[in-house]
């Protein structure tokens, strides 16, 4: 993989999108080995870490520049993978987390959403730039469905703040109150099943 590093660190595979220069941005020809990398996982392996290098992004989406030209063939190829690539977070033997640093937009936050877990640092911005609702059909189905049936968790890691996607408002905190005006959540979020 190009921009991708896989290292093993104890009994997790931490996975690095790693070119920070260009906000860590995904490559549609490292993604059908980085499903390999996640369904060929060694034994002993009990975790995999998805994170991206520096902290200005964890990855800002797909390539703008796999979409030059892109053919209705090479377009359905493209998102194929990419299903791929989330099917393969979503039923993988251990559990998944997604260490979010920055930008996390688009395809990257899809990944996020198929991730069992979501550490979020308080500067982490995500979302789906061209689509202006939280949760958008995929490929495949939404992400934010579960397949397991219960509740994917996101962690914000500032002090105090642990919420479901299912609520629609982080508990009380001293580092976020309405009235500061920067919500960790979009107002008006919908109930959302992860």
């Amino acid at each position: 993989m190009r921009f991708i590093k896989a290292q093993h660190r104890g009994r997790a595979l931490w996975i690095t999108f790693d070119r920070p220069e260009k906000l860590n941005v995904l490559h549609a020809e490292d993604l059908s080995e980085l499903r390999d990398v996640i369904t060929g996982l060694a034994p002993g392996v009990q975790a995999i870490v998805l994170t991206g290098a520096g902290q200005v992004a964890f990855s800002a989406g797909m390539n703008i520049e796999a979409f030059v030209g892109l053919t209705p063939a090479r377009a359905h190829a493209l998102i194929g993978d990419l299903a791929q690539v989330m099917r393969a977070i979503r039923h993988s033997p251990v559990v998944t987390v997604a260490a979010v640093n920055g930008y996390c937009l688009g395809a990257a936050f899809e990944l996020a959403l198929a991730c069992d877990l979501r550490v979020v640092t308080p500067t982490a911005s995500l979302g789906c730039p061209r689509s202006k609702s939280a949760c958008r059909r995929s490929s495949t189905r939404p992400c934010c469905q579960p397949s397991s049936g219960s509740a994917r968790r996101v962690k914000w890691s500032s002090p105090a703040i642990s919420t479901t996607l299912t609520s629609c408002r982080p508990p009380a905190s001293p580092t976020w109150s309405p009235s500061r005006g920067s919500s960790p959540r979009r107002k008006g979020a919908r109930q959302i099943r992860a």
